[in-house]
């Protein structure tokens, strides 16, 4: 998911809550980050806000698929389900920009994504700085996927619709995202933002 500032913003958003703290940022074809960085990485994100349903059981899911939080993307933000489809990486990283879960959002990015970096908390930092504090996710609304050059490759164009949370003012925008596919998971490869 990208948005203003001329970044790509589905790109990095950090997990939270106890199970998500805990789930290791998983990156094929790279090296394993040392486990004090992990800690170190925990420690700092813990500290954050997040905007994480209390209710996980009863609260509707904010990517649109009418099921619980507890029951659709909680499983995925916290590490014990990891997405089977370009579809299902769209859908986590929509819910995970809205709960504020940037972990997530490393994990599901792809290392040829020009956002990603093996210094895990710089990356981190980074993105809570360019979190969208001042909106409320409205919607996604995803088009199909698209089959790209191999079966590892596919793309989905998409357009979310956010609201400033003091002047409930809109904000729209469409991107067309890459996604890639390593071993049995997918991860988000980038994206570019349509015209409205």
């Amino acid at each position: 998911m990208g948005v203003a500032r001329g970044r790509s913003c589905l790109l990095v958003l950090l997990a939270s809550g106890a199970g998500a703290l805990h789930a290791p940022l998983y990156r094929p074809a790279r090296r394993a980050h040392p486990v004090a960085i992990e800690r170190a990485l925990e420690q700092l994100v813990a500290q954050w806000p997040t905007f994480v349903p209390q209710d996980a059981s009863s609260s509707k899911c904010v990517c649109g698929s009418g099921g619980t939080y507890a029951e659709c993307c909680k499983p995925f933000h916290d590490g014990a389900l990891k997405p089977e489809s370009a579809t299902r990486v769209l859908q986590t990283r929509y819910s995970a920009f809205a709960y504020r879960l940037p972990l997530h959002l490393m994990r599901t990015t792809h290392w040829s994504n020009p956002e990603y970096s093996d210094d895990l908390v710089e990356w981190a930092q980074r993105q809570n700085r360019n979190m969208f504090d001042q909106y409320n996710f409205l919607r996604i609304e995803p088009g199909a996927e698209e089959a790209g050059s191999t079966p590892d490759e596919a793309f989905i164009t998409f357009r979310v619709v956010l609201a400033h949370i003091e002047t409930m003012a809109e904000l729209a925008f469409t991107e067309r995202s890459r996604f890639v596919r390593d071993g049995e998971e997918w991860f988000y490869a980038g994206g570019e933002m349509l015209q409205e």
